[in-house]
């Protein structure tokens, strides 16, 4: 359940409520580029982390106390910096800035990719040294394509530590980062993120017309659950239009996250929960739910609606509105899953679904996690049966039959395999145990007034549409498929071919040895 404030709840009692409020959240990025980009950096400070520097997890960047121009304050800011082990850092440079805030030898960051994007990229977000308030006052930044220099951007007269730069990036396996000038004397340069692309925030007053946010779960897992998201938003100005060479229709591709929340004006006492006041280990293990995360000043609570990734949109020539659509992350997981395997010692269904789930090559998270969920319960059953050569949602789906489970997405973006929880009052329990076929099962009585939800549950007073009731006619024949293997008792050849070694001059190498190597 959704944890929210009091406020909130009151809110849903009224007969007029509160204001609503939307903000849609679509990260103009290439998933590919953003997955694949590795960081190089030369002259590095022994504590630096110059992976994090490209990681989509948020981080705090920890102010360690250093011997840089007033980083060595007593008033319990600072960390002392230990000999290993160093926490959320990023990337530091190990040169000092001059006097006048240039540096002798100008730090470097380059961005390098396996290969050349031809993705359209809407610039860069640099967000700088957090930790002390610094950042780069005049910087440069370059796009490479195999060695060959493209085009450049120069930025002078930065004043914030969160950079937005603003330039067509596409045709690039290499972007490098050159800083000309720090905000602060004798100081090293420090780079907390780099974000490829820019995001864009649509609000309750740019949507046009169509807002659809749908959700099927199947608590038996017969059928893959389903979370999709359909909106509008105005396009009179002709910026979603392909034609429009300076528009935002050359940035949009696949798989873009898309981040949605739900918010109500409150007019009672909330506590207030600053981000930038908080720690990493305030909110470490702990969701932004439960977080209760409001605007300052504005009286705005908010709670998560969804993660979901985009798989189309299209602006009808002369129309008023564009139109987009968006699946959630069971969207990366229509490959199929060619790793099943005769295990006759057993494996365990948590263990087997996370096999699944790695081999998808789900996006990661901005908090560091796997983007799943499995239940506990999973541990405790064991299959030697190979995985079929099917979607890996669909071996999913096996799992969570197997186990009796549920399959589904949740606000955060979670992939669940779980029991269905069965509440009563003051309490839940979930069914467990072994059935016979005839055996009946009494469900508990709908909740009382003691239930301990009973100021959030949807009734007839607040619920948009009244439940439908269908009669269901009795059963005359019920057909299962299922999944059977047979244990051959000899080996034998399941792939044979031929191939032909050519050198990258073209020519042909007849006595060569090569070796193959092969799991599972």
């Amino acid at each position: 359940m959704q944890s929210v404030s009091a406020g909130w709840k009151e809110n849903q009692q009224k007969t007029l409520v509160d204001e609503s409020l939307i903000e849609i959240q679509l990260g103009l990025t290439d998933p590919e580029a953003v997955e694949s980009v590795v960081p190089i950096a030369t002259d590095l400070a022994p504590f630096a982390h110059l992976d994090q520097v490209v990681s989509r997890e948020v981080r705090n960047i920890t102010p360690y106390a250093t011997l840089e121009r007033n980083l060595w304050v007593l008033d319990g800011s600072k960390k002392i910096l230990p000999t290993t082990n160093f926490i959320d850092t990023s990337y530091v440079g190990n040169l000092l800035s001059n006097s006048d805030c240039t540096f002798t030898s100008n730090p470097v960051v380059e961005l390098t990719f396996p290969r050349v994007f031809n993705s359209y990229l809407p610039g860069l977000i640099i967000v700088w040294d957090t930790a002390h308030g610094d950042y780069a006052v005049d910087f440069k930044i370059t796009l490479y394509k195999e060695g060959v220099k493209g085009s450049e951007k120069l930025v002078t007269g930065n004043d914030t530590t969160r950079t937005i730069v603003d330039m067509d990036i596409n045709e690039y396996d290499r972007i490098v980062i050159e800083i000309l000038k720090w905000s602060s004397p004798r100081r090293r340069a420090r780079i907390a993120k780099i974000h490829l692309g820019h995001s864009i925030t649509y609000e309750k007053g740019d949507l046009f017309g169509t807002f659809t946010h749908s959700q099927e779960v199947d608590p038996l897992s017969a059928k893959l659950p389903k979370m999709s998201l359909k909106f509008s938003v105005n396009n009179v100005d002709d910026s979603y239009n392909p034609y429009n060479q300076t528009g935002i229709s050359k940035y949009l591709m696949e798989r873009q996250e898309i981040q949605v929340r739900y918010g109500y004006r409150t007019k009672h006492d909330v506590e207030w929960i600053i981000l930038e006041d908080l720690t990493w280990g305030d909110i470490e293990g702990r969701s932004w739910g439960e977080l209760a995360i409001y605007n300052e000043g504005k009286g705005i609570e908010w709670i998560p609606g969804g993660t979901f990734y985009l798989s189309g949109w299209d602006a009808p020539q002369n129309g008023l509105y564009a139109n987009f659509e968006a699946r959630d992350i069971l969207e990366f997981m229509n490959g199929i899953f060619m790793k099943g395997v005769y295990r006759p010692s057993g494996i365990s269904l948590k263990a087997l679904a996370e096999e699944v789930l790695l081999d998808a090559g789900l996006p990661e998270r901005k908090d560091g996690l796997p983007p799943w969920k499995l239940h506990e319960s999973l541990d405790d059953i064991y299959t030697v049966a190979p995985l079929p050569m099917v979607r890996h949602s669909e071996c999913l789906q096996m799992i969570a039959n197997a186990a009796g489970c549920a399959m589904y997405v949740d606000r955060e973006g979670f992939l669940n395999i779980e029991p269905i929880a069965v509440f009563s009052s003051e309490a839940y329990f979930r069914i467990s145990g072994t059935f016979r076929a005839g055996q009946s099962l009494t469900l508990p009585k709908s909740p009382s007034t003691d239930w301990i939800w009973v100021d959030y549950r949807v009734d007839d007073f607040n619920s948009y549409k009244r439940p439908e009731v269908a009669l269901t006619k009795p059963l005359k024949q019920v057909d299962v498929s299922y999944y059977s293997f047979v244990v051959d008792t000899e080996a034998k050849e399941i792939y044979k071919g031929r191939f032909r070694l050519i050198r990258e001059d073209g020519s042909f190498e007849p006595s060569i040895t090569i070796q193959i190597t092969y799991s599972n």
